[in-house]
């Protein structure tokens, strides 16, 4: 399967270069264009939700090694479980995350499946309820609660999860 990047997309890459180059050599990654990149590999007509293959995962992440240490997910189910370990036999840093939103039942499912990432070795990061705030669909508190819960279930040998929305306003820290 075979991924288009367009003009527009690699001039969005290239100017978010320029700022991250510094940072890649600061951090040990010389010669990567990009520290990390935010990482979606939905084609023409899927979207969230679409069942990613792992050979479709793998297809997106080897045209990305190249130019970046780190990928970050926004979900760790539909396929996306896989990303972190495809990430990191592509020698790829995996920053997986949890998807949360209004629904109960899918946030526990998120949740499940990015701890699983995290336990199994395959995230050097987890990333829970990004952008939840923004939308409004859980407020500080239930986002802090439903963290805070499941303390325990991170791996002892890894750092805490990092739990901030997207404007970087701190929800809880371990």
């Amino acid at each position: 399967m075979r991924s288009r990047l367009t003009r527009r997309r690699w001039l969005r890459f290239g100017a978010a270069g320029v700022v991250s180059r510094p940072l890649a050599s600061l951090f040990g990654r010389p010669g990567k264009l990009f520290f990390g990149m935010n990482f979606s590999p939905f084609l023409d007509g899927q979207s969230p939700g679409t069942p990613i293959s792992e050979e479709q995962i793998r297809s997106c992440l080897k045209i990305l090694a190249p130019y970046t240490s780190w990928v970050r997910t926004y979900t760790s189910t539909g396929g996306l479980e896989r990303a972190g370990a495809i990430a990191h036999q592509l020698r790829l840093k995996a920053a997986v995350g949890a998807w949360l939103g209004r629904d109960p039942v899918e946030n526990e499912r998120q949740l499940a499946a990015g701890i699983a990432c995290a336990r199994s070795g395959c995230a050097d990061m987890l990333v829970v309820g990004s952008e939840t705030l923004l939308r409004g669909e859980l407020s500080t508190r239930q986002l802090a609660i439903t963290c805070k819960e499941r303390d325990d279930q991170f791996p002892k040998k890894s750092p805490s999860p990092l739990r901030t929305d997207s404007h970087r306003r701190s929800i809880t820290g371990s």
